[in-house]
């Protein structure tokens, strides 16, 4: 099941960036952005795949306009197994689905307080999380933010005080909870 829903995003995808307006798509240095609206761009793709180091902008200039960087769309860093340390700006607010896919060398990275939504799989493959050294107990925090929990947790979790913002799919598959 999570294949073919993998592979329905995947699709969509392809389709939604094929069918982007070039004069909606712009990239500066090893960075796609897209237009959302009038002062707001997603980032859509990291083209630099042996990059170890990429430090997002939280303003780009395009056309002599200003947007400011708010998303960071799907599978942007998905070619990126190099990656070691990513920097969000915080201007950002939604991180989408598998922005680390493949980063396997990911150890270092931030999520900014104007951060209101992490979507699901984001940080599976990365060494930040299969290092069991950045788990609190069961669980996976990083910046006020519970990103998973063991699958293995049964009984009762009770999420750390001051915890911010809960990801997308931190309790996936805890059929024991």
């Amino acid at each position: 099941m999570k294949r073919i829903i993998y592979i329905v995003l995947l699709l969509l995808n392809i389709i939604a960036v094929s069918c982007t307006n070039n004069n909606n798509t712009f990239t500066i240095g090893d960075l796609t952005y897209e237009i959302m609206d009038n002062d707001e761009v997603y980032l859509l793709r990291c083209n630099n795949t042996t990059a170890t180091a990429i430090n997002i902008p939280p303003k780009v200039m395009y056309n002599n306009k200003e947007y400011n960087v708010t998303n960071v769309s799907f599978d942007v860093f998905e070619y990126c197994s190099k990656l070691t340390s990513v920097t969000f700006p915080n201007t950002i607010t939604h991180l989408d689905m598998w922005i680390f896919k493949n980063c396997t060398n990911l150890t270092t990275f931030n999520i900014p307080p104007s951060v209101r939504e992490i979507y699901r799989y984001i940080f599976d493959t990365t060494a930040f999380y299969k290092n069991k050294d950045n788990w609190t107990g069961k669980a996976l925090y990083k910046d006020g933010c519970l990103l998973a929990v063991d699958t293995t947790i049964s009984g009762e979790y009770t999420v750390l005080e001051g915890t911010r913002l809960i990801s997308d799919d931190a309790f996936r598959d805890c059929k024991r909870l």
